[in-house]
């Protein structure tokens, strides 16, 4: 039994096409064309927008200074550490030395000089990079 199959017995297919857009923006405010259609549906919400966007850059530029702040303070407490350390160290060169022993003396005095200046050096090129990074 073999049976002929005709067009019609198989599905047609169907073409559809689809269009898809989109719009995007950045930055706290809409652009003014979907402004106007917040204010038009709901009255009022342009101002409301536009003072959300003014309390968010009040909020960012305060946590940006609470940063800066804290990093102040973070480089001024290692700053304060960085000199007990070399002091210390100095003031122990100086004991050995008094006390005839020139070894101890010459390791800590040279290790704590150098390591002070190279600290020092590496603070100033990374400091100049920085500034020249900056636009």
């Amino acid at each position: 039994m073999s049976r002929k199959m005709s067009k019609s017995n198989f599905p047609q297919k169907n073409n559809h096409q689809v269009a898809v857009s989109q719009q995007s923006y950045s930055g706290p405010l809409p652009p003014p064309a979907a402004m106007a259609k917040y204010e038009e549906i709901c009255p009022g919400s342009a101002e409301r927008i536009l003072k959300m966007a003014e309390l968010q850059s009040e909020h960012r530029k305060h946590l940006e200074c609470k940063v800066i702040e804290a990093q102040i303070k973070i480089s001024q407490t290692g700053q304060i550490f960085a000199l007990i350390i070399a002091v210390s160290c100095l003031i122990s060169a100086v004991i050995c030395a008094w006390c005839n022993q020139p070894w101890p003396a010459s390791v800590l005095g040279g290790v704590t000089l150098v390591g002070s200046i190279t600290a020092f050096i590496t603070g100033k090129k990374q400091k100049d990079s920085n500034f020249a990074q900056k636009p």
